[in-house]
């Protein structure tokens, strides 16, 4: 059973280097776009938090420095706080920018990998951002409902976490514990958002199914690829907590201009891996759709078919 699923993630991946290479042309437009959006959002960010950063920091120093007494103390708190305030909306705004470009790049691989899949050929450009322009509501809808079960599955860590610390310390080290129950959580989270993930790859996929309807469908579409999907996604997880301590790794003392490279070239590779991860997720979800003979949903520019996936088609290998 061990060497099947091994075997069996294994495969999956092979056929998504394929659609990788298969769909060149418009994979490149996508990443090249969304790394384009991402340095752009990045270096915008660096540049509009500077400023409000050096100010808080000469508020707080002055804050130290003044008598608590005095009229200028009060006006210290006040401009620390609206500078406060200022930084976390300009932040969130950002954020919010990133999950935007970052939801459309999702949909758009998803898309450009179902029709590779499809062996259509005559998938383009503007089919492509036709697709998109009819289809971006859905997938914000489930990806808002996949948001609010992340936040709420590290706040529910999170308060698992601190009383057994609390409880724990001083006779045992935090640390270690801390440690382990993270691993416990990241492994149980792995295996939710092959859920979630598919959930969004239906959602792009069937025009009527999105939110937590398709989360569900998901759950219940997985059934015999679960721990194929788990595998994947563990792998995936792994990849993306090394290049973020790889990325706390980075001497900040170093020139600005070598910092800001090495950070690009990190996002870049971070772009690819997600990219990579959807591509991953479209093959599997055609794969359970045969599984239990389903129809898949093959999309046109404008009207969409559908191909069986019972009799002969069951038979036969996703290219």
């Amino acid at each position: 059973m061990d060497c099947y699923v091994l075997f069996g993630s294994m495969e999956i991946l092979r056929k998504s280097f394929k659609i990788l290479f298969q769909s060149g042309r418009l994979m490149s437009i996508i990443v090249s776009l969304t790394f384009l959006l991402y340095s752009l959002f990045y270096f915008a960010n660096l540049f509009s938090i500077k400023p409000l950063s050096n100010d808080l920091a000469i508020k707080l120093i002055s804050l130290y420095t003044t008598t608590p007494t005095s009229p200028n103390f009060i006006n210290l708190l006040i401009g620390i706080k609206e500078d406060f305030g200022a930084l976390l909306g300009v932040e969130l705004a950002f954020v919010l920018a990133y999950s935007i470009v970052s939801l459309f790049s999702a949909v758009a691989t998803i898309l450009v990998s179902a029709e590779t899949l499809c062996k259509n050929q005559n998938f383009s450009l503007h089919d492509l951002i036709s697709r998109l322009r009819r289809s971006w509501t859905r997938p914000i809808v489930t990806s808002f409902y996949t948001t609010l079960l992340g936040v709420g599955y590290t706040y529910i860590f999170l308060a698992v976490l601190i009383p057994i610390l609390m409880i724990l310390y001083p006779s045992v080290p935090a640390k270690p514990i801390a440690i382990v129950l993270a691993i416990v959580a990241l492994i149980f989270y792995a295996y939710l958002s092959v859920f979630w993930i598919l959930g969004l790859v239906r959602t792009v996929m069937e025009e009527s199914c999105y939110g937590i309807e398709a989360l569900g469908k998901a759950a219940t579409l997985i059934k015999g690829k679960r721990l194929q999907g788990f595998v994947l996604q563990f792998l995936f997880m792994l990849i993306s907590v090394i290049e973020v301590q790889g990325l706390s790794m980075i001497n900040v003392k170093q020139s600005q201009v070598n910092y800001t490279i090495i950070v690009l070239v990190m996002i870049f590779f971070g772009l690819l891996v997600k990219m990579f991860q959807f591509i991953a997720y479209t093959v599997l979800y055609f794969q359970c759709k045969k599984i239990h003979g389903e129809e898949i949903e093959v999309h046109g520019s404008i009207e969409y078919s559908k191909l069986p996936t019972t009799s002969s088609l069951v038979s036969e290998d996703i290219p």
